[in-house]
């Protein structure tokens, strides 16, 4: 190629203009007049260029084909080969194609500094969507009563001071409400609130020992629902062989059932109408016998 100075390539309106003299990268080509650059080193870079823009597709199509993959599986996060540049990870939200240690420490510094915006929010949310909340907490008490059951037992037992605190309190709050779940409870329960009562009343008492009602319901059943006085089938009552008035226990040993008119004749007197040739091992005596 001739030698050709800028100024005389710019004169006659030519593109190129070549010294001779090998540029910056050691490329001895034309030059472009209007900047001044390399032509060979535009090339070059051109191919640098084009090669990345590949790559930037290539792996934009595989970061779209792990997103679609991980929500068609169901899942809330997908990894990738493009690592974020600010913690160096790869695990990204498949809902806004986020980087999740980044959202997670932009979301956990969010609540730190706004919480009166958050409890807001989350009133208002739930607010909106109440009967949503409503329904799937009824399902998972559903599948999960078991669970629930054995947790509040173990809070209860572990925090009895506590729960008699907070039942005491929410009573006092919640009179109106108190009074008609428990008439609603006394009429659905019959048996449980009679036995309840029947529980406070030997309490009050101060009577030693106590039974379940899954040992009455057995004591009644083994002598077929009858008064062990009068022999009637109806409905019974417990009756302690030995009064409570005169210190006796409120052990299943000490209970026998009577009919209502039988109990009262019967009053204080220590009288057994259970048959002395009768074995009786209840619920509770079992699970004993078998420990």
């Amino acid at each position: 190629m001739d030698i050709i100075s800028r100024e005389e390539a710019i004169k006659q309106s030519l593109k190129f203009y070549f010294t001779g003299t090998p540029c910056k990268r050691g490329h001895i080509a034309k030059r472009y007049a209007k900047g001044r650059t390399c032509f060979e080193c535009v090339r070059h870079l051109r191919k640098q260029g084009i090669k990345a823009k590949k790559d930037r597709i290539e792996a934009a199509l595989l970061k779209k084909q792990a997103r679609n993959t991980a929500i068609a599986n169901g899942q809330k996060t997908y990894h990738t080969n493009d690592y974020c540049a600010k913690c160096a990870t790869n695990a990204r939200y498949t809902s806004n194609n986020k980087c999740v240690a980044c959202e997670k420490k932009y979301s956990h510094q969010y609540r730190k500094n706004s919480p009166q915006h958050i409890k807001k929010y989350n009133t208002q949310y739930y607010q909106e969507n109440k009967s949503v909340f409503q329904e799937l907490s009824k399902n998972y008490r559903e599948k999960n009563r078991a669970k629930l059951i054995k947790q509040c037992s173990d809070y209860y037992y572990s925090h009895q001071k506590e729960a008699a605190i907070y039942a005491k309190q929410w009573k006092n709050n919640n009179i109106d409400r108190y009074k008609k779940q428990n008439k609603h409870y006394r009429r659905t329960h019959l048996e449980q609130h009679a036995f309840s009562q029947r529980r406070y009343k030997a309490r009050k008492r101060k009577a030693y020992g106590s039974h379940s009602i899954e040992d009455w319901l057995w004591l009644c059943e083994k002598f077929d629902f009858r008064c062990l006085c009068c022999g009637k089938q109806g409905k019974l009552t417990e009756d302690h062989i030995r009064s409570l008035f005169c210190g006796g226990s409120d052990y299943i040993e000490n209970i026998q059932p009577l009919c209502q008119s039988c109990n009262s004749r019967k009053h204080t007197k220590t009288i057994s109408y259970i048959p002395i040739d009768t074995f009786l091992l209840f619920p509770s005596m079992r699970e004993k016998a078998s420990a």
